[in-house]
């Protein structure tokens, strides 16, 4: 049996990889709490189940909560000079974690457990982990299993604890082809954190109101002059086929006022696309004040200035065609100010600059291709700024783009829906459990007698 936290990216292809005895149930860390997932357990699988994998995230905080109902278990503290404290000189004997062994026992007595495998990333190779895990071996009486690295894309699904692979026990061959890991996203608590001033995406362009739309719904969407091309390819940088825009110097995007903020961060994909010719800018202000160039700028890729300086080195970097990762921000210092693929270039740092209207071929016009832009009204701080640079080279690398939740997303996770219902996911049968709707941390599960 695997049990998934919704929080998981991609669980269809997850589910369409798993074995045909292996059964599933698909948990919301929000609105579940043990007793409804025993519920769910009891209620609807159909067997016991001597092996149960947990397929959550790992995140580096502080304390664990398989869901938000449970209290914090520490995993460690810190103490009065800030030094990190394990949770084996804390708490021994893990009094914190009684409602995960309560749910770890009931799976033993109640379905027949005797292996518990916990695909979080990395947890074997944590030193308060392990003591964790030994630990509740001992008060169980289970088999407890972990990774010392990766599970998932960048890694495997073998748990080295006891070097077991997952393949054949709960998946086929193809969670091979599985383009996440079980890596706690930071990604996903920046943007929840700091949320951006926008953030827009080739998906979201139409070409029947000329708007490119802010994914998210805030009404900040920018207006498309001239008929863009969409795209979907690998290339040019890009080994994922990722979403794009083509567009020639007769075409601009303009992005609305204030899309320039005093202080700033942005960070985008962008591209020359004609390897000869009209290479200008393709970011930049919408007129002299303030004097930005975001990115590109006289056949030269990787190129920045801010106000009254250049960020960056006048210079080309790597084949001026490809595809520009770049995240950029006011203030800082040098070189971190500025991250193009992934490397520190800063060269000079420009605190502020008088609030402007971003655009594409607005001057100094270029053959272009958009694919990603993420605006923040602040400067991120080194670290964050790193965290986006790694989401938009995982774009590039795999074709999977970041976890941005889109106006309707966040609708159902504030306002969930009794039901929801689909065609595709009727089966026959006196009892008709229909399948799990898992949208972006929503999941919904109904029966219905059919007679």
């Amino acid at each position: 049996m695997l049990l998934i936290d919704s929080r998981v990216s991609d669980i269809d292809a997850i589910l369409s990889s798993l074995t045909s005895d292996t059964e599933y149930i698909v948990f919301h860390h929000i609105y579940d709490t043990f007793d409804t997932i025993q519920s769910k357990i009891s209620n609807t699988l159909t067997k016991q189940y001597t092996h149960v994998a947990i397929a959550q995230h790992k995140y580096n905080i502080s304390t664990y909560s398989m869901i938000d109902a449970m209290p914090p278990a520490l995993l460690f503290d810190y103490d009065s000079s800030g030094q990190q404290v394990s949770v084996s000189e804390l708490e021994p004997a893990l009094e914190s974690w009684q409602p995960f062994v309560d749910f770890l026992m009931w799976l033993k007595t109640d379905m027949g457990t005797i292996y518990i495998d916990l695909l979080a990333c990395n947890l074997w190779s944590d030193t308060n982990w392990v003591y964790i895990i030994e630990t509740l071996k001992t008060i169980c009486g289970l088999s407890i299993r972990a990774s010392v690295d990766i599970t998932g894309y960048g890694g495997d699904f073998i748990l080295e604890s006891d070097n077991v692979d997952l393949v054949g026990i709960y998946f086929t061959e193809n969670i091979v082809n599985y383009k996440y890991s079980f890596v706690g996203n930071d990604f996903i608590t920046l943007i929840n954190t700091k949320s951006p001033w926008g953030v827009y995406s080739a998906t979201e362009y139409s070409n029947v109101t000329n708007l490119l739309y802010e994914i998210r719904g805030n009404g900040r969407n920018a207006t498309v002059s001239g008929s863009l091309t969409p795209g979907s390819a690998t290339g040019n940088g890009a080994t994922g086929a990722i979403k794009f825009l083509n567009g020639t110097t007769t075409q601009t995007i303009t992005w609305p006022s204030g899309s320039i903020p005093t202080a700033f961060t942005m960070a985008f994909i962008t591209r020359y696309t004609n390897a000869s010719a009209n290479q200008g800018r393709i970011l930049g202000n919408s007129s002299s004040n303030p004097n930005t160039i975001i990115g590109h700028h006289g056949n030269k890729r990787g190129v920045s200035f801010i106000t009254s300086a250049w960020v960056t080195p006048i210079a080309n970097t790597g084949t001026a065609t490809n595809w520009v990762n770049m995240v950029i921000k006011t203030g800082g210092t040098t070189p971190n100010n500025v991250l193009l693929d992934g490397s520190p270039i800063g060269t000079a740092t420009n605190t502020s600059t008088p609030s402007g209207t971003l655009g594409i071929n607005q001057w100094e016009q270029s053959d272009f291709g958009f694919s990603y832009l993420m605006i923040w009204d602040q400067a991120l701080t080194d670290a964050e700024m790193v965290i986006v640079s790694g989401q938009l080279a995982f774009y590039l690398s795999t074709g999977n783009p970041p976890p941005v939740l889109s106006g309707f997303q966040t609708l159902l996770n504030t306002k969930r829906p009794w039901g929801i219902y689909r065609a595709v996911d009727w089966n026959s049968g006196p009892i008709r459990y229909l399948k799990p709707v898992v949208l972006q941390r929503v999941m919904l599960l109904r029966a219905e007698p059919v007679r």
